[in-house]
């Protein structure tokens, strides 16, 4: 599916986003992120890691996934989204580790625990081929 016939189709038919204006929704895709700068981004797009039909949504600085394969959405954490974020745009690894330690002020240890816990929801969820970081 194209981005704006599911955009379409979450709107219409599943009733998400019902509230918002289609101009309050951010789509995310390989060059356009929302949590992630720029300057992570190595250009190479972590397409291959992900499954078809994974489109990510932010909106009110909510973040959603939406699978078009399961027809379901799911409502990301801060860390979860930026993790997701991480997997579509191809960011690199170790700036974005050190990124997400300065943003939530934790320990690198817990930023790897943040990372394996996100890698194994998506893996379950069916939303990646296997993990990123």
């Amino acid at each position: 599916m194209k981005t704006l016939s599911v955009l379409k189709h979450i709107m219409h038919n599943k009733g998400f986003f019902q509230d918002r204006m289609l101009s309050e929704i951010k789509v995310i895709h390989r060059h356009c992120g929302h949590y992630i700068p720029q300057n992570l981004v190595s250009g190479n797009g972590g397409e291959q890691y992900l499954r078809n039909g994974m489109y990510m949504f932010v909106t009110n600085n909510e973040s959603y996934l939406f699978n078009a394969e399961n027809d379901k959405m799911l409502k990301m954490s801060l860390p979860m989204a930026m993790v997701f974020e991480t997997f579509l745009r191809g960011a690199m690894t170790e700036k974005i580790k050190e990124y997400m330690k300065c943003s939530f002020e934790i320990s690198m240890g817990e930023v790897e625990s943040v990372i394996d816990q996100a890698n194994d929801m998506f893996i379950m969820a069916g939303c990646v081929n296997r993990p990123f970081i």
